[in-house]
């Protein structure tokens, strides 16, 4: 909503209120109940106008006459009690003036891991990411470091390089390597104690992410099963 009201300002030189601001901006849908072509199911999209700021990697273009631009900021699922909420990652968190510093440069659109066939989320477990685009994101750092806060668990902190080369700098990491690596440090913390899983467990499924200066965070994943997602944990990602 801040890039929306910032780009609003540009043709209005005021904020408008955020009412105004939803009514101008939200996807409706159309009288059959539908959303524009292209849009996925359930998706909560707002319009994002070219100087709006959004990542090119984050914006839909609906086969509509117009050719909208979207940008989605929530899916609507069919069971949402079994969806973790996004928190927002609190750095600095006794250091107040720091604090409300680096919350003003969050970006808390969220990074969604939607499958080729349309379906959001990914198994923690796949033996391929392939089903997952292999497109570049807004996300430029060279590590990331992945901690991960569980209910009645110690924290635990693992970090994952983002470079396929030693001496290669800062890049944006494709959508696909990023589930693959977020994945991989979740499975190693598990390996090593952090929490026993055994065969007869259901597949724990990443869904999305935000990215807040410096740092990602896991916004929802839960364990697969034949009803949905169910809230196992919440995981926060620090980019280095």
């Amino acid at each position: 909503m801040p890039l929306a009201e910032h780009a609003m300002a540009k043709y209005t030189d005021q904020r408008i209120p955020i009412h105004e601001l939803v009514i101008r901006f939200y996807c409706r849908l159309d009288i059959s109940g539908n959303l524009p072509q292209g849009l996925p199911s359930g998706a909560i999209a707002f319009l994002a106008h070219e100087d709006s700021g959004v990542h090119s990697s984050d914006i839909i273009e609906t086969v509509d006459a117009a050719r909208s631009r979207w940008c989605i900021l929530d899916v609507r699922v069919q069971d949402p009690v079994r969806i973790i909420p996004a928190t927002i990652v609190l750095p600095y968190a006794q250091q107040p003036t720091r604090l409300n510093s680096e919350l003003g440069r969050t970006d808390m659109l969220p990074l969604w891991f939607w499958q080729h066939s349309g379906e959001l989320g990914t198994p923690l477990v796949a033996r391929s990411f392939d089903h997952i685009p292999d497109r570049p994101t807004r996300i430029e750092a060279s590590s990331l470091k992945v901690a991960l806060h569980w209910i009645n668990y110690e924290p635990v902190e693992k970090q994952i390089q983002l470079r396929t080369k030693p001496n290669q700098g800062k890049s944006s990491v494709s959508l696909q390597r990023l589930a693959f690596l977020i994945a991989s440090a979740v499975r190693n913390a598990m390996s090593v104690g952090f929490i026993r899983a055994s065969a007869s467990q259901p597949a724990l499924t990443i869904r999305s992410c935000s990215y807040v200066r410096r740092r990602i965070q896991i916004a929802s994943i839960g364990r697969a099963s034949g009803t949905g997602l169910a809230p196992v944990l919440d995981i926060s990602v620090c980019a280095m």
